[in-house]
């Protein structure tokens, strides 16, 4: 799972260079953040979305990031994850006093709103169009090149490319719009 959710983040963020970045930023610091997470909220899945949302934040942001020292980027990067943990505490607590709490059947007839409610990242990917899911899909979690995609889904090389370059910038829209909600 931590490979298909890394594979989603590197497939947002341009140049290879920055990618590089990310993943050694990911594998560095996913562990201390998670744990920093659970201390703020008492509560794994809210810690795990914040862990998340902190990613995002960090995928957005890589150019900045990039030109942070390497002393002080491990500050900026648990600065950040606190600001999430920060804002999912507030998030849940106006959730709570505001919101009914659903029924296990009103559950199962809205799932996208389950999924969305414990991951947000999950929910984008449901509602990316098809097309667009496949290729992002075939490319970032499952490894395939352009070539290999296209073969699979019987599309031209060139397709695949604008499906992935389209479906990117969907998947970021995506990601705003369910953060929002």
């Amino acid at each position: 799972m931590l490979l298909l959710r890394l594979s989603v983040y590197l497939a947002l963020i341009d140049g290879a260079e920055e990618r590089n970045l990310f993943e050694q930023i990911y594998w560095e610091y996913e562990g201390l953040m998670l744990y920093r997470a659970k201390e703020i909220l008492q509560d794994d899945m809210q810690a795990e979305d914040a862990v998340h949302a902190a990613f995002l934040q960090i995928a957005r942001n890589m150019a900045t990031v990039g030109q942070v020292l390497p002393d002080r980027r491990k500050a900026l990067v648990m600065r950040i994850l606190e600001n999430a943990a920060i804002d999912s505490y507030r998030k849940q607590k106006r959730e709570r006093s505001h919101v009914a709490p659903m029924t296990e059947a009103e559950d199962l007839e809205q799932p996208e709103r389950t999924i969305g409610a414990e991951r947000p990242l999950a929910l984008a990917l449901v509602r990316l169009p098809l097309e667009y899911r496949q290729a992002v899909l075939l490319k970032y979690a499952h490894g395939y090149d352009n070539k290999e995609i296209a073969r699979l889904l019987g599309f031209t090389v060139s397709k695949v490319e604008k499906l992935l370059s389209r479906g990117k910038k969907k998947l970021w829209q995506l990601l705003q719009e369910v953060e929002q909600e």
